[in-house]
């Protein structure tokens, strides 16, 4: 009876070594390095993780990473972080020799960089306390947008109604409850829900900062949900002409959309223009059911032209057009059917004047806004 206990207990720990065994050479480890490809400093923090799993880890002080990854399929690990692009390797034989180094490509703006609406003055966004987020220029023209609402759409905490003239929702309160900024100048809605922001264009921007959370002890109670401000781009540089044209398709409404940039910079003088042409047919639901009277029509135009005096002082003068025409769908408003019947026409101008002085060090900047 006891050599079978004893034989049994030999068996199970044969069985269960025998296990982790196969189990160890089913995976390996893959070990490496993520750095910068800009500065090739280490990145911190950067998620590493097998795509279509739930394996993953993160990078530690000096960039170094391990995972463990399965070698019974091809696999392809995902690395990313938020001030980074992201990059996408397939696994193979040769990864596994020594520690790889992988070198990311850095955004165009980091979110290390300055916030200027988070208060009264300039601020770090790792110096923040509420949520924030940074779009750059880049990432709008390469993501194709076609307005504000297009834009934050994919930010998490933002709702989108519709894709033309409705509320920018944030965290559950419309655009009267969130103040949208151009350069730090507050936008005014003329509809009940708030500035829809569709007369803005947003390619004549250097960056777009939002800040989730209240500001109200700034800016008053409109600023319960959060702050949206978009920074235009300077018009001065170094002896720079420049021709820029985007343009871009969508199948699903048939929609056109053209852009062109035209910038003549110098280091005391510049002047940059913007326009857009955007012209749509009718949305398709995913039932197939085609949502009459949805097509949009808008065109925008901008002029940013500027002098600098000095390196201490500078005026900015701002001037946008936009022209739009859109429909309502059956639904948008309700289920009649007299929604299907309404089309909109708007056309507004708008003119920002700023003047900047740098005064004594302690007084960072002083601005005059008209």
């Amino acid at each position: 009876m006891i050599k079978k206990i004893l034989a049994l207990m030999f068996l199970g720990v044969f069985t269960l070594i025998c296990e982790n065994t196969v189990l160890a050479q089913s995976d390996r480890v893959l070990q490496g390095f993520v750095y910068s490809e800009s500065d090739h400093n280490p990145i911190v923090f950067a998620s590493i993780s097998v795509k279509n799993s739930s394996i993953a880890t993160t990078t530690d002080a000096l960039g170094r990473f391990e995972i463990n990854i399965a070698s019974e399929k091809q696999t392809i690990i995902v690395i990313s972080h938020t001030n980074y692009y992201k990059k996408e390797i397939i696994v193979n034989d040769s990864l596994f020799s020594g520690k790889i180094n992988i070198y990311l490509t850095p955004k165009a703006i980091q979110l290390s960089g300055v916030v200027v609406s988070a208060g009264l003055y300039e601020q770090s966004l790792e110096k923040l306390t509420t949520p924030a987020n940074v779009i750059a220029q880049r990432e709008i023209v390469d993501n194709m947008n076609s307005n504000m609402i297009d834009m934050v759409a994919s930010i998490p905490g933002f709702t989108q109604v519709w894709e033309y003239h409705s509320p920018i929702i944030l965290r559950g309160l419309n655009s009267n409850r969130l103040i949208v900024m151009k350069d730090g100048n507050q936008r005014i809605g003329t509809f009940p829900g708030g500035y829809f922001g569709q007369d803005m264009n947003i390619y004549d921007t250097r960056k777009v900062e939002i800040i989730k959370g209240p500001a109200s002890v700034i800016y008053g109670s409109g600023a319960i949900s959060g702050i949206i401000n978009v920074i235009s781009n300077e018009p001065f540089g170094n002896n720079k002409n420049s021709v820029q044209l985007h343009s871009g398709y969508g199948s699903n409404n048939n929609e056109f959309l053209e852009m062109i940039k035209l910038c003549h910079k110098k280091e005391k003088f510049g002047i940059s223009m913007n326009a857009k042409y955007r012209k749509t047919g009718n949305m398709v639901y995913g039932s197939g059911e085609v949502a009459e009277n949805s097509n949009v029509e808008d065109r925008d135009v901008a002029i940013n032209t500027g002098y600098k005096f000095s390196d201490k002082h500078k005026i900015i003068l701002n001037a946008n057009y936009h022209y739009g025409d859109w429909g309502k769908p059956r639904g948008f408003n309700g289920p009649t059917k007299r929604f299907t019947e309404i089309r909109n026409k708007e056309e507004n101008f708008h003119t920002d004047i700023a003047y900047a002085y740098i005064m004594v060090p302690f007084i960072r900047t002083t601005k005059l806004k008209i």
